[in-house]
């Protein structure tokens, strides 16, 4: 009695590792400020942020004189004329302030997204690494660390007398980048280990789209 032969079995075993799409940037945005707006202190920061960004949209129209005037009596107490008196050069402080938020906005902007910026490239590429070059960029950030940034942009200031924002902003990033590069390094080495990283690897992908996209 003879037995049928049985073809042999065409099984794939290489199956590709499937991915996840990303969420469209506009939905990540917007599932950012939702959850901003859920946190009180976020909200309130947010709200803060308006009122500031407002004061400086219309700084023209709030303020009762313009930000160069200079003809006014020098350090003048608060009066009807001028709510919180003059300066030493003959400046109304209201107006100086008010025209001041659009400055502080600039600066605080230019150097709140550089600073991010240099925080994410730095930390998430530290998070992945290992091995000595780790060790090199830590010894960085942590001498990064310890600068004061208002002595050090003082002394600046002092020394480059016509720096001017280009300089505070240039302080700032350089002093602001490593707190938030620590924190993207932690919570970077907590995700390298997870099974979609591993299975971008076996998948022949570059360290950078690993590093930056994964």
């Amino acid at each position: 009695m003879t037995t049928p032969n049985h073809a042999p079995s065409t099984m794939n075993v290489k199956i590709p590792a499937e991915r996840i799409a990303a969420p469209s940037p506009w939905r990540a945005f917007g599932r950012m400020v939702a959850t901003l707006w859920g946190n009180g202190k976020a909200r309130l920061g947010l709200c803060l942020l308006a009122f500031f960004v407002l004061v400086a949209v219309f700084a023209p129209l709030l303020a009762p004189y313009g930000a160069k005037d200079n003809g006014f009596e020098r350090n003048a107490d608060a009066s009807w004329e001028h709510w919180l008196g003059t300066t030493a050069a003959g400046e109304d402080v209201l107006s100086q302030l008010i025209y001041g938020a659009q400055v502080s906005l600039l600066v605080g902007f230019a150097a709140g997204i550089l600073s991010t910026i240099v925080a994410v490239l730095i930390g998430l590429s530290w998070g992945y690494m290992r091995g000595f070059a780790g060790e090199v960029v830590g010894f960085i950030v942590n001498l990064f660390l310890v600068i004061p940034g208002l002595p050090l942009m003082i002394v600046i200031a002092a020394y480059l007398q016509n720096g001017g924002i280009l300089m505070i902003i240039a302080v700032i990033v350089v002093t602001g980048w490593a707190w938030g590069a620590r924190v993207l390094r932690s919570q970077t080495q907590s995700l390298r280990g997870n099974d979609f990283v591993t299975s971008a690897q076996f998948s022949g992908d570059s360290r950078t789209r690993i590093v930056f996209r994964e």
